[in-house]
């Protein structure tokens, strides 16, 4: 690992290393909420895609588009049967405590 006097001698290094013939470096667009803009190596061959494009923020598209609304109907479901399962339990839990409530004759 090499130590860079500053954050200047970084990007003075990676401007040399995207201006070779080979490219050995590129600088992305800097994304929305981003402080700077990224730079990406090409040691692998160029760039399909931005890794914002690539990695987007939590939970944004976490889930595929097709399988959401299958997902969201599943868990409306289950939450209903929870509440009529409550429901149930309430109805019981009172009637066991009209029951201890009432006097022994």
């Amino acid at each position: 690992m090499y130590a860079f006097d500053d954050t200047a001698a970084v990007l003075s290094v990676l401007e040399r290393m995207s201006a070779r013939a080979e490219p050995l470096t590129q600088l992305l667009e800097r994304q929305p909420g981003a402080r700077e803009a990224r730079w990406v190596h090409l040691l692998c061959g160029p760039v399909a895609e931005t890794p914002a494009a690539a990695h987007p923020p939590a939970l944004a598209g976490a889930f595929p588009a097709d399988g959401l609304a299958q997902r969201v109907t599943a868990l409306e479901q289950h939450l209903q049967a929870m509440e009529e399962r409550l429901r149930a339990t309430e109805e019981r839990l009172l009637g066991l405590e009209s029951v201890i409530a009432k006097p022994e004759p």
